[in-house]
Parts: structure tokens; C-alpha cells; sequence
């Protein structure tokens, strides 16, 4: 009788502690939500196209972008975008800025690979000799393709190397003429960028 009761005094403590270890099992991650960031410097190539237009150029640049989570899956930031790159012919240089500043869609196809895309204000800079800049505005694009690698799980932050395409079309006058006519100037930025994003 006492070996009965024995036995029995164990089955109900170990149903009683099943639930304390269900507890105690890890959890798994959650989905994202609410606000994301990102800040990235990169480099690449740039050419503009038109009738004042100038020969591919380095160009070195970074962005920041800010947004929330509209699904599981997907994230509506808005980015600011900057390219920079300068050009020497004899005695003569000119340095070149190129923002773009607008909303940006950003899917994850997996949670290591993302696709994102948008239209936005392209503004476009150019200074002579050490001058002022001067500007010219019109509309721009940025598209990105990118993969991301977590630093430990389930911790929202990523490292992240992405392609980067910037292209505009804005009117341009230069200031190097005498009352110049304005033209269509077609820009594009192709640059490899590393970066921060939090999830």
C-alpha cells in the first residue's frame, strides 16, 4: 500500500511541474512590427545623359530611412538618399550632389532577402570652382535589391549589403553659359552599399 501511494505522490508531481516546463521551452521570434531604420554609406558609378551631359563619374554617397511595418512582410519608409562626385578638366572642377527624398515600399521575400522600390523629389547640385550650388529639381526613383544577416536571433538588428539604382530626370541649367536654355538631364546612380537596419 505505501509503494501505491509512492507511486502515485510521483504521477501527480510530475503532471504538476509539465506545465512549468512548457513554459520554460524558448519562444519563438515574432513577426516584426511597429518602427524601422536603417543608415547605410556606399559607392559606385554615375552617369547623366542630355545635351550637357558629362562622362561616367566614381561617386560615393550613404541614406537614412525611417518607416513602420505595414504587414508581416512588408515596411512604407521614407528615404533620403545622397550622391556625391566631382569632375577636373584642366584648370577647371566642378562638384555634383544628387538627393533623392521620398516614400519607398521594402518586401522581404525571405527573411534574409528584400526587394524595394520608389518615386520621390530628385534634386540635383552642381558647383564650380569652389562656387555656390546651384540647383535644379524633377523626379527620381530608388530601387534596391539587398540581403541581411541578423546579429543573433530573435534580435531585430541586421547587417546589410544591398545594390542600389537612383534614376531621375530633372531640368538642367548650367551655370557655366550665358543665359543657357534649360534641358532634360537624365541621372542614374549605381552603387553597392553596406548598412544598419533594425527589424
Amino acid at each position: 500500500m505505501t509503494r501505491v501511494r509512492l507511486h502515485v505522490l510521483t504521477a501527480v508531481f510530475v503532471l504538476s511541474m509539465m506545465p512549468r516546463v512548457a513554459r520554460a521551452e524558448p519562444t519563438q521570434p515574432t513577426e516584426p512590427s511597429g518602427m524601422t531604420v536603417e543608415a547605410a554609406l556606399g559607392g559606385g558609378v554615375v552617369r547623366t545623359g542630355g545635351a550637357y551631359s558629362r562622362l561616367d563619374s566614381v561617386t560615393t554617397g550613404g541614406s537614412v530611412a525611417a518607416g513602420v511595418w505595414i504587414s508581416p512582410r512588408t515596411a512604407l519608409t521614407g528615404r533620403l538618399v545622397l550622391a556625391t562626385y566631382g569632375t577636373t578638366s584642366g584648370d577647371d572642377s566642378s562638384d555634383y550632389r544628387y538627393w533623392f527624398v521620398g516614400p519607398s515600399l521594402q518586401h522581404w521575400l525571405r527573411p534574409w532577402a528584400w526587394i524595394s522600390g520608389g518615386l520621390g523629389f530628385a534634386l540635383y547640385q552642381e558647383a564650380s570652382d569652389g562656387g555656390s550650388f546651384g540647383s535644379s529639381g524633377g523626379l527620381g526613383a530608388d530601387l534596391r535589391i539587398g540581403v541581411a544577416f541578423g546579429l543573433g536571433e530573435p534580435s531585430p538588428h541586421r547587417l546589410g549589403a544591398w545594390i542600389e539604382l537612383a534614376p531621375a530626370a530633372y531640368r538642367y541649367i548650367p551655370r557655366s553659359l550665358p543665359s543657357p536654355p534649360a534641358e532634360w538631364e537624365v541621372f542614374m546612380s549605381t552603387t553597392l552599399n553596406i548598412g544598419y537596419q533594425f527589424r
